[in-house]
């Protein structure tokens, strides 16, 4: 499926008013936080790739996240760089057991109704 058809002025993060490196710092910590919280309304919003989770796995999340090994904290790596049309925020995040993991979400922006809006549209690959 590609993300881009599951954007719309109904979700993701207002944008107007911003730089891009400033709306990909503020999309990253506000899902970032939401992802340590288990809060999946937020993640549905900002990060496209939450709303494909079926139940089962937000389930599996909760056990981690009751076991300590689910994220208990996180910290933006490095500031947000663009390649084509995509901006990038790397960021580690570490769980309650001390295991960590760097991600970089993926960030697009899009116009609506007059208005720039960003979307979390996954993570980069690693090599």
């Amino acid at each position: 499926m590609e993300v881009d058809c599951l954007v719309g002025p109904d979700s993701g993060f207002i944008a107007d008013g911003m730089t891009p490196q400033e709306a990909c710092l503020a999309i990253v910590q506000r899902s970032g936080q939401a992802a340590i919280d288990l809060d999946a309304d937020t993640l549905r919003k900002l990060d496209l790739t939450f709303r494909m989770w079926p139940p089962a796995l937000w389930e599996k999340a909760r056990q981690m996240k009751a076991s300590g090994q689910f994220p208990a904290k996180f910290a933006v790596k490095s500031g947000a760089y663009q390649s084509g049309d995509v901006w990038y925020v790397p960021i580690e995040f570490r769980a309650g057991n001390g295991k960590s993991e760097i991600q970089t979400p993926m960030i697009k922006f899009y116009q609506f109704e007059g208005k720039t809006f960003c979307f979390i549209i996954g993570t980069m690959e690693r090599a």
